[in-house]
């Protein structure tokens, strides 16, 4: 059709014993390991809720409140300016400390 030069593959016609569940297998996988993420998602209540602002220096632990994602733990910091936060939705990396950056 494309008018393009490929290696030819013969279709197998005998399905492995493993291979007729393996995409059932795959999605089963996803759906664990995506509950799994949910389930780590937490937020230690006795820790104060900071505002987030790139101004701002956060520590590992810190609880964050941002405008777009919402609650986020803090799990670290990578110097010089960055931190890496979970939130409900998976982990981001965010800017912090940027008043005493200078490059």
């Amino acid at each position: 059709m494309c008018g393009s030069i490929h290696n030819y593959k013969v279709k197998s016609t005998a399905v492995p014993d493993g291979a007729a569940n393996s995409a059932g297998t795959v999605t089963a996988k996803r759906k664990t390991r995506r509950a799994k993420e949910a389930n780590a998602f937490n937020i230690d209540p006795k820790r104060p809720v900071k505002s987030y602002d790139m101004n701002n220096i956060f520590s590992a632990g810190d609880v964050i409140n941002h405008p777009k994602f919402g609650l986020g733990a803090v799990e670290a910091a990578l110097p010089p300016n960055k931190i890496e936060v979970r939130f409900q939705e998976g982990k981001k990396m965010l800017l912090h400390n940027m008043k005493n950056f200078h490059y």
